[in-house]
């Protein structure tokens, strides 16, 4: 018995559709890997230097400049478990970026780049004296901005050194989603001050608008800041392996992280 015309030809245009779908895909994920920008993940501490490193990268190298989303390194780890397409995933610890790797099921090493450092800064105020004031335990007037622990690693450090001083009380802080978020609050004088990093405190408008003191690094865990490749683009590993050349650890330095054998 003779199948009826319709249904071939439904089936057909079903087969052509599913070819045309599997070409597309290949053509897609073709055009991804050689010519498409990088994706990348970043912890929010990054920005300041991130940036120039960014465009130092793609004018040394002549690639599409790489597209950055910043975050607190918690919330973008996360994003990367959920199946976020991300290339390279840059983590204020090593912690964050492991943990990623392992979920998104890449067994690439990690590398730490540079170690972060933390700092209070303040617009109205001085810096040191309230620092001066934590450690005394004379800080429950204070208003602090700080990046929320359980995502961000400089608020865990900040944590760190506040509980040192018996100063972690939920009354007087304000909780932010990130490091450049507290940084937003002391800017606009909402807190007497907040714990950023160093790289923030350097960049331009913050520099110019107040003043920063430098926390003991012995007053918290390191801040190693560590890339991972996510994915099998081999532009992903030389982008990494940038970030730790002589040339970008000029632009590391610039911006208070301190590198291997400083």
């Amino acid at each position: 018995m003779a199948e009826p015309k319709g249904k071939v030809v439904t089936i057909s245009v079903f087969l052509l559709a599913l070819c045309g779908l599997v070409l597309l895909v290949r053509l897609s994920r073709q055009d991804r890997t050689t010519s498409s920008p990088l994706l990348v993940a970043a912890a929010a501490s990054l920005r300041p230097p991130l940036e120039a490193l960014a465009d130092d990268y793609c004018r040394y190298h002549d690639v599409p400049r790489p597209r950055i989303t910043y975050g607190a390194s918690g919330t973008l780890a996360e994003q990367i478990r959920q199946g976020a397409p991300y290339d390279v995933f840059l983590a204020a610890d090593a912690e964050h970026a492991r943990w990623a790797a392992g979920r998104a099921g890449f067994a690439a090493p990690s590398r730490t780049i540079a170690t972060g450092v933390l700092v209070l800064w303040s617009r109205s105020r001085q810096p040191a004296e309230l620092a001066r004031r934590i450690r005394l335990g004379q800080s429950r007037t204070l208003r602090l901005a700080v990046a929320n622990p359980d995502y961000a690693p400089y608020g865990r450090a900040a944590r760190q050194f506040l509980m040192r001083h018996n100063a972690w009380q939920a009354e007087h802080l304000v909780l932010t989603a990130n490091v450049a978020q507290a940084a937003q609050y002391a800017l606009a004088d909402l807190v007497d001050g907040a714990f950023v990093s160093l790289s923030y405190a350097l960049h331009d408008r913050m520099r110019q608008a107040g003043s920063y003191w430098i926390v003991p690094p012995d007053q918290y865990d390191p801040l190693p800041q560590t890339a991972v490749v996510l994915s099998d683009r081999a532009a992903a590993g030389e982008f990494v392996r940038w970030l730790g050349s002589k040339a970008a650890a000029r632009v590391w330095r610039r911006y208070g992280y301190r590198m291997a054998g400083d």
